[in-house]
């Protein structure tokens, strides 16, 4: 599959396409890969630590909807909607196979774009920034491997904040690892996680950090 422009990606708008990725991921032994052409990729690593940017492609994602899809011929387009209703799983359950499969594939190649900058000891408020939205949104797809991922990176990051004068940053990043932790039904870490973000807070309201 390929997906341009990045962040608005006109394969998820035509009706054909969007079929087509899901009997991709639904068909056994079927190897499904989603990429960008060399220009989108670098488009993505330059804007994704963009203000909002994560969680405005994530929507877009969410917004999949197959029986909203264009086709270049409309008689096409009504015979794959037919068909998916009639002898396929229906809309509802199809635009949910797809959904999960960008969201998945959105947020593997975001965490591999952060952990490339945190390996370069990029700590910058915008990688900042985007660890805890991203550890938000990998929360949200459910996935034991997803929530492990995020702790890597948050754990990377967290050792990084050690090199910045304000706690801030490292108790936003807490909180997070603390909510990965509880999804990933460690309690103990979890708790431990939300007390130190609690305590470095509290420091901070009261101007002794």
């Amino acid at each position: 599959a390929m997906l341009a422009p990045w962040d608005a990606p006109l394969y998820i708008k035509r009706v054909w396409c969007v079929y087509e990725l899901y009997t991709a991921v639904t068909t056994t032994d079927c190897e499904l890969s989603i990429v960008m052409p060399s220009e989108e990729q670098e488009s993505f690593r330059r804007s994704l630590t963009g203000s909002g940017v994560a969680r405005a492609v994530w929507e877009t994602i969410k917004s999949v909807q197959v029986q909203k899809a264009e086709a270049s011929v409309d008689e096409d387009r009504k015979q794959i909607l037919t068909l998916i209703q009639d002898e396929g799983p229906g809309f509802a359950a199809l635009n949910q196979v797809v959904m999960r499969q960008l969201q998945v594939w959105f947020a593997d190649t975001s965490a591999a774009h952060i952990e490339e900058r945190l390996v370069a000891n990029d700590f910058s408020p915008e990688v900042q920034a985007l660890c805890v939205e991203l550890s938000s949104l990998m929360g949200d797809l459910g996935i034991r491997d997803r929530n492990l991922q995020a702790v890597h990176f948050l754990e990377r990051a967290l050792q990084l904040a050690g090199n910045v004068p304000s706690s801030s940053a490292a108790a936003a990043i807490r909180c997070q690892l603390g909510q990965r932790w509880a999804d990933l039904d460690d309690v103990l870490r979890a708790a431990r996680e939300f007390k130190q973000a609690h305590d470095s807070y509290e420091a901070l309201s009261m101007g002794t950090e």
